[in-house]
């Protein structure tokens, strides 16, 4: 029974050692490339890929983050990045001090909107073809919707939350509980 207890105890030991490792030394929030290869993890475990499948999407996904990451430099969203700031209270503040922005710098920065749009959607359209010489057409959906969808959907059995009181029409109604007036 004791050798049970100790194999049961160093098993779940390393589970934690091994969940540390992932998150980083002491704690720490994971970097962009932590991040990247934890989502390509959960992405390869929820498309049920195979081995060779899994190699071939985590290549092609991580090329494909690059090409998004190199539209994004090219047309900023124009929203300062807080992550920088070593005080986030502070920079919404100055964020706040900043002058109005002219009708020119507005018409600009929404026509940068569209042509980042523009881009990621023929990003996304070019990917579309390499992704499909080794995963199904659902497989790539599932994938697009993943990569959009709220890391809290991404559970599997997890639900949308749903708006107003429990049990309420979805959309946010207020309809209250019988009896609760």
């Amino acid at each position: 029974m004791k050798r049970v207890l100790a194999i049961v105890m160093l098993v779940s030991l390393l589970a934690t050692v091994s969940v540390a490792q992932e998150r980083g030394e002491r704690g720490q929030r994971p970097n962009k490339e932590q991040m990247s290869k934890m989502k390509i993890r959960r992405m390869v475990k929820e498309l049920a890929l195979d081995n060779k499948t899994a190699e071939d999407f985590t290549a092609t996904y991580t090329e494909y983050q690059q090409e998004v990451a190199l539209i994004n430099e090219k047309y900023p969203n124009g929203m300062p990045d807080f992550d920088i700031a070593p005080d986030k209270a502070r920079a919404r503040k100055d964020m706040k001090n900043q002058p109005m922005p002219t009708d020119e710098e507005v018409v600009q920065e929404i026509m940068d909107g569209f042509a980042r749009e523009r881009a990621l959607l023929d990003l996304k359209e070019q990917f579309y073809y390499k992704f499909s010489k080794f995963m199904t057409p659902q497989q790539i959906q599932k994938m697009y919707r993943m990569e959009n969808a709220p890391r809290r959907m991404q559970g599997g059995n997890m639900q949308p939350p749903q708006g107003g009181f429990p049990g309420g029409p979805m959309g946010g109604g207020m309809t209250p509980p019988p009896g609760m007036w």
